[in-house]
């Protein structure tokens, strides 16, 4: 072992000798340009654990080449209404009061609004609470907004390596919201035994998947919510 920690030693000295003056200085600016273009496109959050050279909090200007400048960022301060705003932004005109206001962030079976509490390594669902959620989403015949959808591209592509999402289609049990679930009835039950009991006239939906959302579409059954599930990577 001592061997190996003169080898590095000798490694450090003889890779700060061919350093150009100045070298660790322009790096440290370097590293606070990176951490501010982070911050200013969304990939970044102002609040942020930063180590120079293995060291906690210390300025950038201490890092010793060859060394290492990394900014941790504490993950769902931006995150969260980055993939709010996506959605809103695809709510359709007319929806856009109500609807907008009634999208609800849910961690561990709990509905949270200070996105600086949840661990970076939770599971984050966003839902909205309103009874036509789902219709808003996938229609009929697949004429819906498909507003989770392509909130989640949008998501995707703004955070990509840092952040992933999915749309799925979920059960919400009762105590998350005072709206949720939602149970059908009238003609949302009328319809979904239409379609029970006679599927050839709805090829249409089963070749583009509605079917399966349409599975809890009896009368008395609770809707099932189209949800952004957002994960760190």
């Amino acid at each position: 072992m001592a061997a190996l920690a003169q080898f590095g030693d000798m490694l450090q000295r003889a890779t700060a000798d061919v350093l150009p003056p100045g070298a660790e200085r322009k790096f440290a600016a370097y590293a606070r340009r990176c951490l501010a273009q982070s911050i200013a496109s969304g990939f970044g959050t102002e609040q942020y654990d930063k180590y120079v050279n293995g060291r906690f909090n210390v300025a950038e200007e201490q890092v010793k080449l060859p060394g290492r400048i990394t900014y941790i960022f504490h993950g769902w301060t931006n995150v969260i209404p980055a993939a709010l705003a996506e959605l809103r932004r695809r709510v359709p005109r007319g929806k856009t009061g109500r609807y907008q206001s009634s999208f609800l962030v849910i961690v561990n079976r709990r509905v949270v609004t200070n996105y600086a509490s949840i661990p970076v390594n939770s599971e984050v669902i966003i839902l909205n609470a309103q009874p036509y959620t789902r219709k808003m989403e996938v229609g009929a015949n697949g004429s819906g907004e498909g507003h989770f959808a392509r909130a989640s591209y949008a998501f995707d592509n703004k955070f990509s390596g840092a952040f992933e999402s999915e749309v799925a289609f979920l059960k919400v049990t009762s105590g998350i919201d005072a709206r949720i679930p939602y149970i059908l009835k009238g003609a949302h039950a009328k319809r979904a035994n239409r379609i029970k009991a006679n599927p050839n006239k709805f090829q249409e939906e089963i070749k583009l998947g509605l079917h399966h959302r349409r599975q809890s579409l009896g009368g008395g059954q609770p809707i099932t919510y189209p949800a952004l599930i957002l994960k760190a990577l």
